[in-house]
């Protein structure tokens, strides 16, 4: 059978002759051939997008699609893109008629974020935190922080994202934990006053990883007295270190003259009672004429009392104390004046 191709609507007329046999006569007729024009397929503009995204797709032109995906819609959703790809469909109208278009997929690269190590700062420290990778930055920590740098000082362990994006307006993100340490807490004792002739021992406490006394010392405790000094005043300090981070704290030692035993001028008279005692005991001072300082101390010279008492030579002082907080042991009554210092024992079991 003959094949004819037509290109547009007209008339055809056909003539066919009976080849084998002896008839001559030829058979005529004719049909009118309707050519319809393709429909106007339309797959949508080539599309450029960032790696992992989603990008959507549009054919218009007919009434049925069929996409190189085997999607059968007019839309289509391509997820995630990861390279550059040309999508094509075939568009069919209402005479049955097709025809094809393509559309690309252009995909970015994401940028590769870096916000940094973790860091370790103390509490009160500020950690300065870097992103690269791209040339715009935003962090989790406001709208307006948007450059490469930022300064922070959480008050606990804490956890910053950066957004960064490329030329391309891709983006990738990146997290860094800044930690906090505690500070540590060293405490000395309170100023305190002792006989120039005796030492004292300072202790910084344990639990800490470095010490670092203003004398140069590195242990945990140091024992301190008047040499370097005399009747005078000194502070020592105490560094301590515990996970990178410090803490200082100073003391004042006041050396003082503490004459040896020695007996009033005046009349005087001290009774102390009853001695030994279990810490509760009773001092009465009588018959002296001068103002003189009452002071208590213990065996290693620290001053835990001190009162001036007036001249008063016809009264009786009389006070009672209360030592049973204090260890056991022996502890010193110091009665001064101009002129001389009287020192008595007391012994608490």
């Amino acid at each position: 059978m003959p094949l004819h191709s037509v290109q547009k609507r007209r008339t055809y007329t056909v003539v066919a002759a009976n080849s084998v046999s002896s008839c001559t006569n030829n058979m005529t007729g004719s049909a009118v051939i309707v050519v319809n024009s393709a429909p106007n397929v339309s797959a949508g503009t080539d599309v450029t997008a960032c790696m992992n995204t989603s990008v959507n797709l549009t054919a218009t032109g007919g009434v049925t699609y069929l996409w190189s995906t085997s999607a059968t819609t007019a839309a289509i959703t391509v997820s995630p893109v990861l390279v550059t790809t040309t999508y094509l469909v075939t568009v069919t109208d209402v005479n049955g008629c097709s025809d094809t278009d393509d559309v690309t997929i252009t995909v970015n690269p994401l940028p590769l974020a870096n916000a940094g190590q973790d860091v370790t700062i103390c509490e009160g420290d500020t950690a300065t935190l870097v992103a690269t990778g791209g040339i715009g930055y935003l962090w989790s920590t406001s709208a307006s922080d948007t450059n490469a740098m930022l300064m922070v000082n959480p008050i606990d362990t804490t956890t910053y994202t950066v957004t960064v994006l490329d030329q391309f307006g891709c983006s990738d993100t990146d997290d860094v934990i800044v930690n906090v340490n505690e500070n540590p807490v060293v405490t000395l004792i309170a100023d305190t006053t002792i006989c120039a002739n005796h030492n004292l021992v300072l202790d910084a406490g344990t639990g800490f990883d470095a010490y670092l006394w203003s004398t140069g010392a590195t242990t945990q405790t140091i024992t301190v007295d008047s040499t370097g000094v005399g009747i005078g005043s000194a502070v020592y300090s105490v560094t301590v270190t515990l996970n990178g981070c410090e803490d200082e704290e100073q003391v004042m030692i006041t050396y003082d003259e503490c004459i040896g035993i020695e007996t009033f001028t005046t009349s005087g008279e001290i009774i102390i009672y009853p001695n030994p005692s279990n810490g509760q005991f009773s001092i009465e001072i009588s018959g002296y004429s001068e103002n003189i300082e009452l002071k208590v101390y213990n065996d290693i010279g620290q001053l835990l009392y001190a009162e001036k008492l007036k001249n008063t030579p016809t009264d009786k002082y009389t006070k009672e104390f209360n030592f049973s907080h204090y260890p056991k042991g022996m502890y010193f009554i110091e009665l001064r004046n101009n002129e001389m210092t009287r020192t008595e024992k007391i012994i608490i079991h």
